[in-house]
């Protein structure tokens, strides 16, 4: 009989066996790449999705590949009808060696106990943990009622087409989680939008060649370049210390094309912008130092108007607000481009349930436009709940406190998941409450034990839902 001490032997028997799947994994670069013939976000995601193939074909599953985009391991229960949807994904942020101290972004290390390379916390690893979780299950004798599906997707960092394409074919499992946050449980995501600042200027007369910041929507950049056509010891002077003062770093280059000035902050997630040192906003209060009288100059002292560093909330923004239920606005400058007479400024923020077009876009709208730039957002989603008295979110801390003997509780993350939009579906793990992970960053980790213990209550949450003695 299949019980939580059988599932933890088990486990303990297999943990290498999963380290071992999971470098494979992280061996891979990942990132969107340009779409091509069956590989609709570029060669890495393609081959990551095909690799967990093989992983799972090699541990007796059945695996089916949609057309890249995701790929489906079944585990079937003595119904035809599915119980428990995993959702995780295999794509990562992009990631150079720059900064890396531990090992390379794609070559996995383990060290004082915990797994470092890109993807090992997000979302390689948990993905990882969740399958393990259903082999654990299928070879310790447990019986199913319904079966459990694992989907991993491919594009859940770059706007997560492969999980809406999934879903325009298959419907979804009665219940959901996604194992890409936290535990205990998170039962509530806020909302998110990435609006676009943009303005033209003449290039000519500008002492700001180009500016270079930020790698995605959802990162908050830890280095950030700006190339002049010249500065001097003074105006070099006045930004280091500028930089200082934030607790920031300035280096300065000669190059053929000028002097290139560096911003060193700490890169980090969008949604925990205090965990970051952002160095986007880090620039704009250095450059803000040698202000000068020119169109570029005038947009970037505008956005540090509204965006000054440390303000994570949206205060100067006009936009700071908060919910008993989703807990209070973030915003995260996360994307700066200007060259050529032309400027794109990206921030991300994560919304509570007040929030909206009107009094987020509509409150920054009128500063913008009177300083000659135009802001848009594509897209704005609203919060996701799922209520924290429920029967599924109750069996899934009770899985919780099993493994940890520890008391579990509902939380809301300023993160989406891929259950945003999905009835019923919660994150559910798999690092501890105030595990730094380091996630979207350098040397991006997770606790070994965590991981396990992870795969360990996915196992409990596979047998409470669709297990022959499931009561919900």
């Amino acid at each position: 009989m299949t019980n939580i001490s059988s599932i933890k032997s088990w486990m303990a028997s297999h943990e290498d066996e999963m380290l071992s799947d999971i470098k494979r994994l992280i061996a891979i670069d990942s990132a969107k790449g340009e779409a091509m013939d069956g590989c609709p976000f570029g060669k890495g995601p393609a081959e990551a999705l095909k690799e967990a193939g093989t992983i799972a074909a090699r541990h007796g599953f059945a695996a089916c590949n949609m057309d890249s985009y995701v790929l489906c391991i079944d585990m079937p229960g003595k119904s035809h009808d599915r119980g428990l949807d995993i959702l995780a994904h295999l794509d990562v942020v992009p990631a150079t060696g720059d900064g890396w101290n531990i090992t390379k972004p794609f070559e996995a290390a383990i060290k004082d106990g915990k797994l470092y390379g890109r993807g090992a916390a997000d979302d390689k690893g948990p993905a990882m943990a969740a399958l393990y979780a259903m082999r654990a299950v299928k070879e310790t004798g447990a019986e199913l009622k319904t079966g459990v599906r694992l989907i991993l997707g491919s594009d859940e960092e770059s706007g997560s087409q492969d999980i809406e394409y999934y879903y325009s074919k298959e419907k979804p499992a009665p219940f959901t989680i996604s194992p890409d946050a936290d535990f205990p449980v998170v039962n509530v995501e806020r909302g998110r939008c990435a609006p676009h600042v943009t303005a033209d200027y003449d290039q000519k007369g500008e002492k700001i060649v180009y500016i270079e910041c930020g790698t995605a929507e959802n990162v908050i950049p830890g280095e950030a370049k700006a190339m002049f056509a010249s500065l001097d010891a003074a105006e070099k002077g006045l930004m280091t210390k500028r930089a200082q003062d934030l607790g920031c770093r300035a280096e300065f280059n000669d190059e053929s094309g000028g002097v290139l000035m560096t911003i060193k902050g700490k890169t980090g997630h969008a949604s925990l912008p205090e965990d970051a040192v952002n160095a986007l906003t880090a620039l704009l209060e250095a450059l803000d130092a040698i202000k000068e009288d020119t169109v570029l100059f005038g947009c970037l002292h505008a956005i540090k108007e509204r965006f000054p560093f440390g303000d994570h909330y949206g205060k100067a923004a006009g936009i700071k607000m908060s919910d008993e239920i989703c807990g209070p606005l973030t915003a995260s400058p996360t994307i700066l481009k200007a060259a050529e007479g032309h400027l794109e400024y990206v921030f991300d923020a994560r919304l509570p349930e007040e929030a909206n077009e009107e009094n987020v876009i509509g409150a920054l709208r009128p500063h913008f436009e009177k300083n000659k730039m135009h802001i848009s957002c594509s897209h704005m989603s609203r919060p996701h709940i799922v209520r924290p008295d429920s029967p599924f979110v109750g069996l899934l801390l009770s899985c919780y406190e099993q493994v940890k003997n520890v008391k579990g509780y509902p939380i809301a993350i300023g993160g989406g998941t891929y259950v945003h939009e999905v009835e019923n579906g919660v994150a559910f793990g798999p690092v501890d409450p105030g595990t730094e992970t380091n996630m979207h960053g350098v040397d991006e980790n997770i606790p070994v034990k965590q991981l396990t213990e992870a795969a360990c209550i996915y196992a409990l949450a596979i047998l409470g839902v669709c297990g022959v003695e499931s009561k919900i």
